[in-house]
């Protein structure tokens, strides 16, 4: 319907299917959800991908960054001896800075979560 407002969805019950062909859902908390037939697009703002060097910290830089941002990290390209996963040093609204393995110079995927 041209012009119509956008639908809101109210109490949803558990196993209720919901089709939101075409449309757009917002601020939307959902508990063990299952999606089927589906794909998601990650704003690029929300995901990348950053070389760590294995000696020195690195930062990412985001305006999506916030201190109670969670990073989801995966290995993307193998680079020196991969060691454990980088691990977040400092946190702070708009930047992470990461520490890897020594003589781990991997190029690692990141994602950020926003959370409450």
């Amino acid at each position: 319907m041209a012009g119509a407002p956008p639908a809101t969805l109210m109490a949803v019950q558990t196993n209720d299917d919901v089709d939101i062909t075409g449309g757009t859902l917002t601020d939307v908390t959902l508990t063990n959800p299952t999606i089927t037939g589906a794909s998601i697009t990650i704003p690029t703002a929300l995901k990348g991908a950053v070389t760590i060097n294995g000696t020195t910290p690195v930062t990412i830089s985001s305006s999506s960054i916030l201190t109670t941002s969670a990073f989801t990290f995966s290995l993307r390209t193998v680079g020196g001896t991969v060691g454990a996963l980088p691990a977040i040093q400092t946190i702070t609204a708009g930047q992470i800075t990461l520490l890897g393995t020594a003589s781990d110079t991997s190029t690692y995927n990141y994602f950020i979560t926003q959370t409450a």
